[in-house]
């Protein structure tokens, strides 16, 4: 007497398998996983959405002269609810999470001591697990929030990672979250200079190993594609 499948559709399958010959398998084909979705390394994951741009929308404002008088770290005095409301001075769309030149941001030109950029996106999780987000050097700050507080209502206080400057060589330091596949996450990162040198840079890990920042056409989008929450409010009015 046969035995009965482990599994008649993909719903019976831990997320990212799909059911073939009766079992819970990894895919090799888009076709096999649900509507939506693609195949990609083994794993059935949602298609990179469309909808929007791509990336992070971001602005630049100027901080006080007064910032370059604090101590950092803690940067007790940065709070970057009092710049939103504030018409910035420059904004644009970047891919990736990276401040490294002091007189560019993210191709303009620009003197940035002093300044403070806040990025906000859309991330769409490919697979359920844990994402590890990765700093490298924060010069002077860098705060991040993600879910519902990064949309609104978000403060320094309630930031889900600060991570300060740490004096040369300034290790690498990792934290995780752990996500939904198919769920949106707001995403807003908060950067902030007070004079001297700058640097910046954040990397966003899906549970594959595979970096979701600095990508054209990949997960991170500037609204979410499914409606789950409305646009962010243009910058310069909060």
């Amino acid at each position: 007497m046969a035995l009965p499948p482990n599994c008649t559709k993909n719903s019976d399958c831990r997320p990212g398998l799909v059911c073939r010959e009766g079992d819970c398998r990894q895919c090799n084909a888009d076709s096999q996983c649900d509507k939506d979705m693609i195949c990609s390394n083994g794993r059935c994951m949602p298609k990179p959405p469309t909808c929007g741009q791509p990336g992070f929308d971001w602005a630049e404002w100027r901080g006080p002269r007064s910032w370059s008088n604090v101590k950092s770290p803690p940067f007790a005095e940065y709070d970057p609810t009092l710049l939103i409301s504030q018409r910035p001075e420059l904004k644009g769309q970047t891919n990736t999470l990276l401040i490294d030149n002091p007189k560019a941001l993210y191709g303009q030109a620009i003197d940035i001591n002093l300044a403070s950029v806040i990025h906000q996106g859309f991330l769409l999780a490919p697979a359920t697990g844990n994402y590890t987000f990765i700093f490298g050097q924060a010069d002077d700050i860098v705060l991040v929030w993600l879910g519902k507080n990064a949309f609104s209502g978000w403060t320094r206080a309630n930031a889900d990672i600060e991570r300060t400057y740490i004096p040369p060589p300034g290790d690498e330091t990792h934290t995780t979250r752990h996500l939904e596949q198919g769920t949106y996450y707001p995403v807003r990162v908060a950067w902030g200079d007070k004079g001297g040198n700058t640097a910046m840079s954040v990397k966003i890990i899906a549970p594959s190993g595979m970096e979701l920042t600095g990508k054209d056409g990949g997960y991170f989008r500037t609204e979410a594609c499914d409606g789950s929450y409305d646009k962010f409010p243009p910058y310069g009015r909060t």
